[in-house]
Order: structure tokens, then C-alpha cells, then sequence
């Protein structure tokens, strides 16, 4: 899924519930004995793209940028929050049209992306081909609503006074 909307609206919250119900759904008896017959316990991994992408930069000289890239490419499903966001240097722009084609062309992780970005804003950003493949493999999503947030905060101001 791309799932993509303003801030604040709870785009992470409905990708974590996803996949909690994608765990969920594999507690049947048939999928574990597969599963352990097969490749081992199913993994999903959560991470921000910035957080993701210091990861990356970090390990650029220590030469363990592949191994940053394996937790992510062996997990069953994945959530790359704030996909887009953050500002897009070339490095920037060049990873995450990376990880895009090796979920695009591995049968797994399946991946489930939030952004504030539209497609067309996100083609814009990063690249037309990028968000061609994203569009292709993901259903995309629309997320309206207010900043849950900071209607929130407004709330708790009015509670103070």
C-alpha cells in the first residue's frame, strides 16, 4: 500500500495496524507449519526513511550499508514511513529509487509506504519511474482529515487554562 495524505492525520498508526493484522492472520495453524517447514518465522520491520536513510549514511564507512539493506530486504513485510519526506539530496533520491526496485523485484517484503506526498508530487520529487513501480505493486490510498495532532494540543491548552 501507499498511503498518503497531510500530517498528522494517522497514516503511521493505520500502517502499524496493517501490520498487526497482517501478523494476525498468519497465526493459523497451516501458515505456521509452512512457515516453519519453510523459510523460519515471518518478520516484518517498521522504520522511519530518515531514520533509515542516517542508518545508510553512517554505515558508508564502515562498508555495512548492505548489511542496513538486509534487515530490510529479509523482513516478510515492511513499513517505510515518511517515504519522500525530508529533503531529497541526489544520494537521497538514488536509495530510495534503490529499495523501491528491490521490493519491486524480490517476491518479498511485501511494503506498505505513508507519505505526505501524492503521486504526482512524489514523480516530482524523486522520479517518474520510482513512482511508476510504487503505484504498480502498491494499492494507493488517500488519507483526508484534520492534524489529529494538533487538535489534540489545542485541547490540552484549553484543559490548562
Amino acid at each position: 500500500m501507499y498511503i498518503w495524505g497531510p500530517v498528522g492525520i494517522g497514516k503511521t498508526h493505520l500502517a502499524i495496524g496493517l501490520l498487526l493484522d497482517w501478523f494476525a492472520n498468519r497465526l493459523d495453524p497451516e501458515y505456521l507449519s509452512l512457515a516453519v517447514k519453510g523459510s523460519g518465522r515471518a518478520r516484518g520491520r517498521f522504520i522511519s526513511c530518515n531514520e533509515l536513510l542516517f542508518e545508510l549514511k553512517d554505515s558508508i564507512g564502515n562498508g555495512s550499508q548492505q548489511d542496513v539493506l538486509a534487515q530490510v530486504f529479509r523482513a516478510d513485510v515492511v513499513i517505510l514511513d515518511d517515504f519522500g519526506s525530508g529533503r531529497l539530496s541526489d544520494y537521497v533520491k538514488d536509495m530510495l529509487a534503490y529499495i523501491v526496485d528491490k521490493i519491486y523485484l524480490a517476491t518479498k517484503p511485501q511494503a506498505i509506504f505513508t507519505s505526505n506526498l501524492s503521486p504526482e508530487k512524489l514523480a516530482e520529487s524523486i522520479d517518474d519511474r520510482t513512482t511508476s513501480r510504487i503505484c504498480e505493486m502498491c494499492k494507493v490510498v488517500k488519507i483526508e482529515g484534520q492534524d489529529k495532532r494538533l487538535s489534540r494540543s489545542s485541547t490540552a491548552e484549553e484543559a490548562v487554562q
